[in-house]
């Protein structure tokens, strides 16, 4: 399909395509207005405020699940596994010193930057009407005074005058004949000055409030990137702790089901050799167990009463002692399938 350009010499044929394109650039080309720029600018701050929001809820939604499965799993850890292991060792003999130094296990991840007001844009079309109505009148009667006093024509601007006076005092051709060859033409240029100084305030009020909205407009935008670069660097921090956790969490399930497998080996050293006052006259098999039990427990002990994160980070000492614990985890499986 082709548009046509008719002239008398020739039909010049312009593609539709090529058209649109040249549409589109006078488009983008045509300046905003200051009121429409500040409107952009406040609409693409709420814009960039929600998008980065409604990702760090999501984030904190993922991470908040996989807390409560870390917990869980700590809880069937530490109060059944880890419990009777204690017990078992105590009975033993075996020396076992608790990770009592260490902050009771948790995950913070802190509070969210205080939010930032984005205020709509106004045009400023009202006020400034107000203005031009108020300047309207002031003008008119600035006119009326100076003309009563060229004229000696009396108006009492002590108080109303009523309607029917105003009308009187419009139609006599003395107070406005001084301002031109006739009433008419004074009337006129009255008419014409108050219109044009109503104006004139409209569009001052209009611009400065224009100029208003683009300076608020420009700072919210600014402090809406700070806002956001702060709450990215938030989710960022959140995502590894996430990360952190989905590790943490699988591998406290191995180590209850190394130590459950322990505590069998516990159970069945005290019913064939006995409840020994002295450790060392227990098998050199059963002190292995006893030692292997030992380390651990002591392991994963001291990752799960670390907390996870501090200053709502990620707590270096958390990712320390994960490192620790599967270094004990795999040196153990490596011995067990030797």
């Amino acid at each position: 399909m082709e548009n046509k350009i008719h002239n008398d010499n020739e039909d010049i044929i312009i593609e539709d395509a090529d058209l649109e394109d040249s549409l589109v650039e006078e488009v983008v080309k045509k300046p905003l207005s200051k009121n429409a720029h500040a409107k952009k600018l406040i609409d693409d701050s709420r814009e960039l405020i929600s998008k980065v929001d409604n990702e760090l809820y999501e984030a904190k939604d993922i991470v908040s699940k996989n807390v409560s499965a870390l917990k869980e799993a700590k809880a069937e850890l530490t109060n059944a596994t880890i419990a009777k292991t204690r017990t078992l060792l105590e009975r033993v003999n075996h020396p076992y010193v608790d990770e009592d130094d260490f902050e009771p296990f948790e995950v913070e991840l802190g509070t969210a930057s205080e939010s930032i007001s984005v205020k709509n844009v106004s045009s400023g079309w009202f006020s400034g009407l107000i203005l031009a109505i108020i300047g309207m009148i002031g003008t008119a009667l600035a006119w009326l005074f100076v003309s009563t006093k060229v004229t000696g024509e009396v108006i009492p601007f002590d108080k109303i005058p009523t309607k029917e006076f105003l009308l009187e005092k419009m139609q006599d051709e003395k107070l406005f004949s001084w301002i031109g060859d006739n009433p008419q033409i004074g009337m006129a240029v009255m008419g014409v000055t108050t219109l044009l100084v109503g104006f004139l305030l409209y569009k001052v009020r209009v611009s400065m409030k224009a100029n208003k909205n683009i300076e608020n407009a420009s700072s919210t935008f600014e402090q809406s990137n700070i806002y956001v670069s702060s709450q990215k660097e938030s989710k960022s921090e959140i995502l590894k702790v996430d990360e952190h956790i989905k590790v943490v969490t699988p591998l406290l399930g191995n180590y209850k089901a190394i130590l459950d497998e322990q505590n069998a080996k516990l159970e069945r050293i005290i019913h064939i050799e006995g409840e020994l006052e002295n450790n060392s006259d227990y098998q050199r098999t059963s002190k292995e167990v006893m030692s292997d039990t030992e380390k651990l427990m002591e392991s994963v002990e001291r990752l799960i009463s670390i907390p996870v994160t501090q200053e709502g980070r990620l707590n270096e000492m958390s990712q320390n002692a994960l490192i620790d614990t599967k270094v004990v985890y795999e040196s153990y499986l490596s011995k067990l399938y030797a």
